[in-house]
């Protein structure tokens, strides 16, 4: 049996398509919370999708949804994301964000 693991993992300046978190192989890891921040001086559109690579799919999270400049969302909380090894999540942003997102690793 493996250890859990608590981790922070942060992506800045995201202006495009991004992978903010990949579950490890061989691992499975829960999304616990996952923060959006706009440091942009416009509203952003922003995307996330959750990749399922043992299914070959994406699913939207979050589609189209607006923050304002200096604002942040809270994609994930309270509810937890259940990541396979190699599953991850994406972050799509029009202008510039910073996201975090805390995952808890190696859960059996």
């Amino acid at each position: 049996m493996g250890t859990n693991t608590f981790k922070n993992e942060q992506a800045a300046s995201i202006t495009t398509q991004a992978t903010v978190y990949t579950a490890p192989v061989g691992k499975t890891a829960i999304a616990l919370e996952l923060d959006i921040a706009n440091t942009a001086g416009t509203t952003a559109t922003v995307d996330v999708v959750i990749n399922d690579s043992s299914a070959s799919t994406q699913v939207y999270l979050v589609k189209g949804t607006n923050i304002l400049p200096g604002s942040s969302m809270k994609c994930v909380s309270g509810q937890k994301i259940v990541l396979d090894g190699s599953d991850s999540i994406q972050v799509a942003s029009d202008v510039t964000v910073d996201c975090m997102i805390s995952v808890l690793e190696d859960v059996n």
